[in-house]
């Protein structure tokens, strides 16, 4: 089985990629979060899902707006005030859906950060990913988060990594991640993305689209067009308001 080749790290940059950049967590109401890698974050999401629970039990504060009966909650999950959650969505393994945000009918949401107001509608698969604030994901979109590469994919351990704009891999030291989607992102019907995709804020994924691993700055407008797949190499990070 061929290796996976080992990232090239760059002299001239120690560039670490932080959800934080993307991602207004102090605004969501956890700046617990703040300036962790994407590694250190998903670790950490059980443990903060349990303090938020104690901390929300103690003082007697609001709990969900709705849990359908027929949802599937796990454990170590926190599901902010206001927040929904519909019928025959699954929620488990570190998951924390901050307030007022919406996970629709038939999601699976696992080890992943929802922001506030953010909405994840219908029959999505989301893994091991953070999504942003006042972020918008329609129906059938998949962030996958492990890749073909490991022998056994039920206990992945080949590590994910982002392509940078220098040539250079980042090597990100965990073997699940799916995405960062950027505050006030919107991403269209049966789009892919990931493993090891991050998406700035503010920017329009069309349906049908497949993102490789690498980084789209903010306010990317990607339209759709059947199925399409985009390098994230062929973006130029020196315009982030271009169309494709």
């Amino acid at each position: 089985m061929n290796q996976p080749v080992p990232p090239r790290k760059s002299p001239q940059q120690d560039y670490e990629p932080k959800p934080s950049e993307w991602v207004d967590f102090e605004a969501a109401g956890v700046r617990e979060l703040e300036g962790l890698s994407i590694a250190d974050l998903l670790k950490a999401l059980p443990e903060l899902a349990r303090e938020l629970n104690a901390y929300r039990e103690k003082h007697n504060l609001p709990g969900p707006g709705l849990i359908s009966d027929h949802a599937i909650i796990g454990q170590d999950v926190y599901i902010g005030p206001g927040a929904r959650v519909y019928e025959f969505s699954t929620v488990r393994d570190g998951a924390i859906i901050c307030s007022n945000a919406v996970v629709g009918f038939g999601n699976e949401m696992v080890n992943t950060f929802v922001g506030k107001r953010s909405h994840v509608f219908h029959r999505n698969s989301i893994g091991s990913s953070v999504i942003g604030n006042d972020a918008y994901i329609t129906a059938g979109v998949t962030a996958a988060a492990t890749l073909f590469a490991n022998p056994d994919m039920s206990r992945p351990t080949v590590d994910i990594l982002i392509p940078m704009s220098d040539g250079t891999v980042y090597n990100t030291d965990t073997p699940k991640f799916g995405a960062v989607i950027g505050d006030g992102t919107r991403v269209g019907m049966h789009a892919a993305l990931g493993p090891g995709v991050i998406i700035g804020r503010a920017s329009q994924i069309g349906a049908m689209v497949r993102l490789t691993p690498g980084i789209y700055p903010d306010g990317m407008h990607i339209r759709d067009a059947g199925f399409r797949v985009i390098d994230a190499a062929s973006i130029q990070t020196n315009n982030p308001n271009q169309s494709l």
